[in-house]
């Protein structure tokens, strides 16, 4: 459990899905044997319009945002608003 504002330590390798939109994540799980498409059933209901859905991970020892293939279509770093919501979020 963290406290309100407390980032969120990631391990290398550690995958987190989530939701953001307008530079805030809306919604997060580290419960990754969710599909992408569950998970925002589950948390949402549906997918906001212009959220991006992605998956975050430290890798190299950087926090990245990588899209969600199953919502668009392909599976690249994210936004650099998704890039800076999630690195607020995780360190």
């Amino acid at each position: 459990m963290t406290l309100a504002g407390a980032q969120i330590a990631l391990r290398e390798g550690d995958a987190w899905l989530a939701v953001v939109k307008d530079g805030k994540i809306l919604a997060k799980t580290s419960d990754m044997l969710l599909s992408h498409k569950e998970f925002v059933a589950r948390a949402l209901g549906t997918l906001p319009k212009d959220a991006e859905v992605v998956t975050i991970g430290k890798f190299c020892g950087k926090v990245v945002a990588i899209t969600s293939k199953t919502f668009h279509g392909v599976q690249v770093p994210a936004s650099a608003v998704a890039q800076t919501a999630a690195q607020g979020v995780f360190r």
